[in-house]
């Protein structure tokens, strides 16, 4: 290792010994509002929010549960290390897939930067956990914290049909991938780690959706967040975001996207993902009077 990243790993680790065990993972289907989540409490000064996705938490995750496994003994006696070292390795391979190399050191240097960083307490980044992997993640971080997102499977089917990344599926996949994701996260409905959250909840009264939140994660109050919120369209996968003068109100305005579909699309819709919809107690429009 050269000078100067034997110097970043140990001012890295410094900066953010503060943080490190104390993870937000922000998780929901696509297009449920995980993207504007992840960046307003960003905004919060006690977080510091690690940009885009991190999908290989759901590997440290998945490591660390084997140690929960029916095969737990066979995986301790074959390990060739303490297993104390292996899950703080975790842990900071964790932090540094989701946030960059050298303990996230560019995170934490901006902060430092802004004057911010004294009060940075948690790190927030967005992944897509099984309840096995959670349990993993658990092992790696005692302290964690889970906000789960939800979405009407309406709008989050429409807006699949817009969104680059999704829109070339089938209406038939999308709908599917919507319902499936109900069932994936079933678990987090009632997890002790977790807090359960509607993104119309979001719309119609932001200032209580995040004092929820702060609650959760026993940190401050701040408008912060919620300032943001209010002002601003984000796009997933963090491309820029497009400020806009109280687009909550705005958004609160549309019409359900169900009256524009087509009769067969809303019976697709209605087979696989009424089931979805009664779980998390959205209404399902009869396709005959609309």
């Amino acid at each position: 290792m050269s000078l100067l990243n034997y110097f970043k790993d140990l001012l890295g680790k410094y900066l953010s010994q503060k943080c490190i065990e104390s993870p937000v993972f922000i998780v929901g289907s696509g297009r449920s509002g995980t993207s504007v989540l992840l960046q307003a409490l960003g905004k919060h000064p006690d977080i510091i929010a690690l940009a885009g996705e991190a999908p290989f938490l759901t590997s440290i995750g998945g490591n660390a549960a084997l140690f929960r496994s029916d095969n737990a003994e066979y995986y301790l006696n074959s390990l060739k290390t303490d297993i104390h070292y292996l899950f703080s390795s975790l842990s900071r391979l964790g932090l540094e897939t989701a946030g960059g190399k050298h303990y996230a050191f560019k995170g934490f240097i901006r902060s430092l930067l802004r004057g911010e960083l004294k009060r940075k307490k948690l790190w927030a980044a967005k992944t897509f956990p099984s309840e096995r992997v959670t349990n993993g993640l658990l092992e790696v971080y005692p302290k964690a914290k889970i906000l789960y997102i939800t979405r009407n499977g309406i709008d989050v089917v429409h807006s699949m049909t817009k969104f680059h990344g999704f829109r070339t599926q089938t209406f038939v996949d999308q709908c599917q991938g919507w319902s499936d994701s109900v069932e994936k996260y079933r678990y987090l409905l009632h997890h002790n780690n977790a807090l359960f959250l509607r993104q119309e909840d979001l719309l119609s009264n932001p200032d209580e959706f995040f004092k929820s939140i702060f609650d959760f994660l026993n940190i401050e109050y701040s408008p912060k967040s919620i300032d943001f919120t209010k002002n601003n369209i984000v796009h997933p996968l963090d491309q820029p975001s497009k400020n806009q003068q109280d687009i909550i109100f705005q958004l609160k305005k549309r019409q359900s996207p169900f009256t524009s579909w087509t009769t067969e699309q809303k019976k697709t819709f209605i087979l696989i993902c009424s089931n979805a919809m009664k779980e998390l107690k959205y209404p399902i429009p009869n396709p005959i009077h609309h």
